[in-house]
């Protein structure tokens, strides 16, 4: 009762506690954030702050500062006017200055205030912040309110707090609500939180409930979640961090301020389910082959590896059908979390009987962890019933209505899958059918198709219109008495005899030209029927309805034909068409009989039309009909007239000069050609030629015109023109030019050029060219006569030769030759012309030229000595004075090497007209970058004349390429084959003479090592001869005598991105671990009473080592191999020690018998090998004691005992006896039980 008051106690005070909270809550929101816009006393007025001055609503102030003095304003206030009273407003303002505890609703200040017109406002300077003023305020006017807050001086202070929810995952994944809580902790200032940022997940603003930024009051917090999906490996944990900052009300930033959470990551065991399915579910007596489908579905959240499939009949199902081990399954609910496969297997039984096989599926997941699940399916054995189908023709169909003989014919089958017996064929009209045609029965019919066949023939009649339908049945029976029956009919339609009718059609002429012709139709009419006809229609395919007019056959029609008798008419019709066509038209009549059935007959008639030849004529014309002999440009006109009744295509125009003329001028072809006498009778086009010639021979030429008509009839016609030419005389222009303008006055080489044009209009031939300095120029230099100028304008029409000659004299004087050309035509026409030329002397300035060269041109970017040769040489024929050499980047070279100034450098061509001298510089820079240098070397002669040359050299950088070389070892250099840790070690080390940036380090088993143990590859720099070295550490297994090779690459690049790798193994041996197991035998009860009873013995066998062990034997000393005893079955797979598979126990029961006193011993011996072969053994015994059962004396009744004034119940008695007897047995059993240590010992 106590505790239930205490309890009562306790939740009441914190009900009170939370209640008096949420008042008092309450009541500070009231008086700190009163309501406004409330209609109250005062009108429908407003009030608002604003600082250090009266403003409107748009002022309003709720911060403010130490100094500032808070205006009340107002509008909408009730106000009055004289001479009425006024109207006075209570205002004050209430608060807790400097965060005082107690009544938030002190009054700092108060007063009244009198609203003016007219529209009711009012201002007044209430109150002056004082420096310990920070809190919150309320202002009241009348029943209007508003709030402001002061702000105490100082910086705020943030903390966040981050949890997960769950903190623990399954390795395959899972949601996880992360909760971020940022804390205001100081007393006073408020904060505004600007960032949350995590670095897992990135800016929360707008993730899950993280809304920023957020206002936090004094001692306040803001909280808010996002939910992420996180999986990892087992064993492994995801931890990430949130960062908060913020600003106080002061603007002073805060933070950042971090915390992370952590979630870890278990294992998940490994689960699947398997539906076996037998597809048929049940076949026919006495079996048949089967198709079994196993799928196999991975329910848990990570793949799988599918290991094995074993039928409990049908064994190892790999390779079985489309079964293949082992299969990868995705993960539950991913495409591939299931395989499927399918296995053929034969069935048999008896009706009644069930097949039942079991597919049992082993799996294992990536940790080691394995599970197994299975699934039957079942096959039911059907009885076969017989069963047939028949099958019945009639042929024909159809039959007059006068009879017919019709063939019956009919196929028995038998459906069923055992031999059965035709036993009869019955017809509903025709009766048994047995000896009837080639039918017979009984027939025997093979089982699952095996047919029967037979026929029989009929007279069949009627009335027209009428079917006769008739059915068989046929009777079978299989060799157990079972019956089956079958029927099908046929059916015969019985047609009416109607009205036949002939026409034949003959044309007269058959032939007629393609242009056209009359032609005679005759039409033959015969009833060849045996009823008398009516002609109801006549109609030619080609001239329509052929009773319509008289001129055609309707006057000569008869419309009754009695049974062969005929009806004959003509018509008259022209045609015409291409040749070798034919015209043909068909006639088609249409009779009907007393009773209206109709009949046709159709004839045609053909008429042929024969070729019309076509004829052309074509006419040539030239204008003008006379030329120059040089040539000038003369329009030739053809047309081509069609002489011929048909039109024709004009396909040919050729000219035995100009060619074909199609698209020459405005000659196009084809062209169609009406028939004579048409508009379009003729074609007519021109072209334009030039034509040049000699005089009195004139231009001929030839055009040939070729048409034809449809049929491909041609017709040619030719015509010719004739063209003459006039005679010209020659005229040539001869220009002489000298190579160079001047000469130094010591002289030169001077290269005179002739150009000789023709400007006439024919060719002619040069015969001179005279120079009256240097004599006839014929063989000249390049100049040879005779030479033949093409007319001018042509290709050829000028002809140019030069030659050389030495000239020289006295400066400032002027050598002058002209040179004279004639030319002749081939009329012994001459024409002639003169040209001159003129060559000055010049003084003699004076020259050099400057070689500089370097070697080598080509240094490594490294550097290397570059020797640079200067050669300056003399260019003139006097005497110079090579007064510096000066290099642009080298500086002055006097004293440099072997250079020194100032040289004399003799007259060109004599000895010592030039200077060499060298000088060795060090040259380097980045690769592909060229270092050129320029020499300039400055001379004079004796006038004091200065010349100045220079040369360059270039030295090419070269790239060096990287080299690298890596070095990996593995620590230790075994483990045992159950694995163990392994620490790789790899040694990079820059083999080349420039810096390298290593980029890549893969490794074939463990991949990309960025970020594995302490190795950090990306951009990591090695100078030469430089060493980079890191490590990491791998979990390693294998099997015994394999080992484990892993090869690590190394890919690095120089500045240039040259790009250089090198890869190294690194091998860890398996040593075999032998293994060890433990047996535990207990017995299910250490005594038995003589002569002996059963007893269990239950065997426990464990694998203390970390590999699989496959126990294949398993033997008792006293009752032998326990293969199939009890629950005992071998071979057992122990799985690795620690896994829930790593021992085995079964139980078997044997008698224990014996002499009283007898203490009976069996040894267990359990014996296998791992997969190395190691055998291993163990052992243990049980022991158990035959004892006497000792015989109570007679029961004597009591009904109770004296105890000296009390009275023992009897049952008491028997509960001390059943006491006593047990404390007995105790030190029986205890003694038995020292005894057995004893023994064992």
């Amino acid at each position: 009762m106590k505790k239930t008051m205490r309890k009562y106690l306790h939740h009441t005070s914190i009900f009170m506690n939370i209640f008096g909270t949420i008042s008092i809550i309450t009541s500070l929101l009231v008086a700190f954030f009163p309501q406004t816009g409330v209609n109250a006393q005062g009108g429908s007025g407003a009030i608002w702050t604003t600082a250090n001055d009266c403003g409107d609503l748009s002022q309003d102030v709720n911060h403010f500062d130490v100094g500032d003095h808070v205006y009340i304003n107002g509008s909408n206030f009730d106000y009055s006017t004289p001479p009425d009273p006024a109207i006075e407003h209570d205002w004050s303002i209430t608060g807790k200055p400097g965060g005082a505890s107690g009544d938030p609703n002190i009054v700092v200040a108060s007063g009244t205030v009198i609203a003016v017109a007219p529209d009711g406002t009012f201002c007044v300077n209430a109150y002056t912040i004082a420096p310990d003023d920070w809190g919150e305020y309320s202002v009241k006017v009348g029943s209007k309110g508003d709030n402001f807050r002061v702000i105490p001086a100082g910086i705020g202070s943030i903390a966040v707090a981050k949890t997960a929810n769950p903190t623990s995952l399954p390795e395959s994944g899972g949601n996880v609500d992360f909760q971020f809580t940022v804390t205001n902790t100081h007393e006073t200032i408020p904060l505004t939180l600007d960032t949350l940022v995590d670095d897992a997940f990135g800016d929360l603003d707008g993730q899950g409930t993280c809304v920023l930024p957020q206002t936090i009051d004094p001692l306040a917090d803001y909280t808010c979640t996002i939910t992420k999906w996180l999986a990892q490996e087992a064993g492994t944990s995801h931890t990430n961090t949130v960062t908060a900052t913020g600003t106080d009300a002061n603007t002073n930033p805060l933070g950042p301020v971090t915390d992370n959470a952590t979630v870890t990551f278990t294992d998940v065991l490994p689960l699947i389910t398997v539906v076996k399915e037998a597809s048929p579910a049940s076949v026919w007596e006495p079996g048949d082959s089967v198709n079994f489908t196993v799928t196999v579905t991975n329910t848990v959240l990570e793949s799988l590896t599918l290991d094995s499939l074993v039928d409990s009949i049908f064994g190892d199902l790999n390779g079985l059908g489309s079964c293949s081990m082992p299969q990868t399954l995705a993960a539950a609910g991913s495409p591939g979390d299931s395989y499927t496969c399918t296995f053929p297997g034969a069935v048999a039984g008896q009706p009644g009987d069930t097949h039942t096989d079991i597919a049992t599926a082993s799996a294992s997941d990536n940790d080691g962890n394995s599970t197994e699940a299975s699934d039957d399916a079942s096959v039911t054995f059907d009885d076969i019933l017989p069963s047939i189908t028949i099958e019945k023709t009639a042929s024909p169909t159809l039959v007059p209505e006068t009879g017919e003989w019709v063939t019956y014919s009919l196929t028995v089958t038998n459906t069923s899958a055992e031999d059965l017996t035709l036993n009869s064929l019955i017809d509903d009209i025709y009766g048994d059918l047995n000896g009837k045609g080639t039918c017979s029965v009984p027939q025997t019919l093979a089982a699952s198709g095996g047919s029967y066949s037979c026929s029989f023939d009929m007279l069949v009649s009627g009335a027209a219109g009428e079917t006769i339908t008739d059915w068989i049945d046929a009777s079978a029976s299989d060799d157990d008495g079972n019956t089956a029956s079958a029927s099908d009919d046929a059916t015969v339609t019985i047609e009416d005899v109607g009205p036949s009718v002939g026409l034949v059609k003959d044309a007269n002429p058959t032939t007629v030209p393609e242009t056209g012709g009359d032609v005679d139709f005759t039409i033959t009419i015969t009833n060849i029927g045996d009823v008398d006809i009516e002609i109801v229609d006549l109609v030619d395919d080609q001239f329509g309805d052929l009773t319509i007019s008289m001129d055609d056959c309707f006057g000569n029609l008869w419309n009754i034909l009695i049974p062969g008798e005929s009806s004959i008419c003509t018509f008259t019709r022209w045609l015409s068409g291409p040749a070798t066509t034919t015209h043909t038209n068909v006639a088609t009549v249409t009779a009907e009989d007393i009773d209206e059935n109709e009949v046709t007959a159709s004839d045609d008639a053909d008429v042929t039309f024969t070729d019309v030849l076509p004829d052309i004529e074509v006419i040539k014309t030239a204008s003008p009909t006379s030329v120059p002999e040089s040539g000038g440009n003369v329009t030739f006109t053809f047309r081509v007239n069609n002489l011929s009744t048909i039109p024709v295509s004009l396909e040919v125009l050729d000219d035995n000069i100009f060619g074909d003329l199609n698209g020459q001028g405005s000659c196009s072809l084809n062209q169609s050609l009406d028939p004579m006498g048409d508009p379009g009778d003729y074609y007519e086009c021109s072209i334009s030629e030039w034509l040049s010639g000699e005089p009195d021979v004139p231009h001929i030429d030839v055009v040939t015109a070729t048409a034809y008509d449809d049929e491909r009839n041609s017709a040619t016609d030719t015509d010719d023109a004739e063209v003459t030419f006039e005679d010209q005389l020659p005229d040539i222009m001869v220009f002489k030019s000298p190579s160079v303008s001047s000469v130094p006055e010591i002289g030169g080489d001077v290269t005179f050029t002739i150009d000789v044009i023709n400007w006439s209009a024919e060719p002619v031939t040069l015969t001179h060219l005279n120079d009256d300095v240097f004599g006839d120029l014929n063989g000249e230099g390049t100049c040879s006569l005779d030479q033949i100028l093409e007319a001018a304008g042509s290709v050829g029409d000028s002809y140019s030769c030069l030659f050389t000659k030495w000239l020289s004299g006295d400066a400032g004087t002027t050598h002058t030759d002209n040179v004279t050309a004639t030319a002749w035509d081939n009329d012994g026409n001459s024409d002639t012309d003169t040209d001159p030329a003129e060559v000055t002397f010049t003084d003699v300035l004076p020259a050099i030229l400057v070689d500089k060269v370097a070697d080598p041109t080509l240094v490594p970017e490294t550097g290397a000595d570059v020797t640079y040769t200067v050669t300056v040489t003399n260019e003139v024929d006097e005497a110079l004075t090579l007064d510096s050499l000066i290099d642009d980047i080298y500086g002055d070279l006097d004293g440099e090497g072997t250079c020194s100034v100032p040289q004399t450098l003799a007259a060109s061509g004599d000895p010592g007209d030039s200077y060499t001298c060298s000088f060795t510089e060090w040259v380097d820079g980045p690769a592909g970058e060229t270092v050129t240098d320029i020499v300039e070397a400055s001379a004079s002669d004796d006038d004091d004349n200065t010349v100045y040359n220079e040369d360059d050299a270039v030295v090419e950088i070269q790239d060096v390429e990287p080299n690298i070389s890596v070095e990996k070892t593995a620590g230790p250099g075994s483990v045992p084959e159950t694995g163990g840790n392994v620490t790789y070690t790899i040694v990079v080390t820059n083999t080349g003479p420039v810096t390298l940036w290593l980029q890549e380090m893969i490794d074939d088993k463990f991949g990309d090592l960025n970020g594995k143990g302490n190795c950090v590859v990306a951009n990591q720099e090695i100078l030469p001869t430089g060493t980079y070295a890191c490590s990491f550490t791998e979990f390693v297994s294998g099997e015994t005598g394999i080992p484990h090779i892993n090869t690590v690459t190394v890919e690095g690049e120089d500045a240039e991105r040259n790009e250089v790798t090198d890869e190294d193994p690194a091998t860890v041996e398996f040593t075999d671990v032998l293994p060890e197991i433990s047996i535990v035998k207990t017995p299910s009860t250490g005594v038995v009473y003589a002569p002996g009873a059963n007893v269990t013995f239950t065997v426990t066998i464990t694998n203390l080592t970390a590999e699989e062990v496959a126990i294949d034997s398993l033997a008792d000393s006293v009752f032998g191999d326990l293969n199939g005893q009890g629950t005992c079955s071998v071979p057992q797979l122990l799985e690795p020690a620690g896994d829930p598979d790593d021992s085995y126990t079964c139980n078997f029961t044997a008698y224990i018998g014996g002499p009283a006193g007898s203490l009976h011993s069996n040894i267990v011996t359990a014996s296998g090998s791992d997969d190395d072969q190691n055998p291993v053994s163990a052992n243990n015994d049980a022991f158990v004691r035959v004892l006497t059962i000792v015989t109570p004396p007679p029961f004597i009744p009591v009904t109770g005992v004296d105890l000296g004034g009390s009275e023992l119940p009897l049952s008491s008695l028997g509960f001390a006896s059943l006491g006593m007897m047990f404390f007995g047995l105790g030190f029986v059993t205890k003694g038995f039980a020292g005894k057995r240590e004893e023994d064992e010992e």
